[in-house]
């Protein structure tokens, strides 16, 4: 699936896949981009009663280049963003 997500007036591009190793878990990596790497997943427990809790773990490796330029609270920044991205692409699977 191809993806931006915006970081201040910087676009950044990368394209994920997906997969499901089981029905509970959906785990995703980068496979193009400007990043170096990303890699994270989703897993899913019934808590009853109409309840799930979902458990996220993402790993990104912003690159040389984007390093450079992550200090500080420019870091805590891209990381909100990458965590509202995919938040956001889980959302469209699930409601779609």
């Amino acid at each position: 699936m191809a993806s931006r997500a915006q970081f201040g007036e910087r676009e950044i591009q990368f394209t994920t896949t997906y997969r499901f190793p089981s029905p509970n878990r959906i785990v995703f990596d980068q496979v193009d981009g400007e990043l170096e790497a990303v890699h994270g997943s989703w897993a899913f427990r019934s808590l009853g009663r109409g309840h799930t809790r979902a458990t996220y773990v993402i790993e990104v490796k912003p690159g040389r280049l984007l390093n450079l330029l992550l200090r500080g609270p420019m870091y805590e920044q891209f990381r909100d963003v990458m965590i509202d991205h995919f938040m956001s692409e889980l959302r469209v699977r699930v409601e779609g």
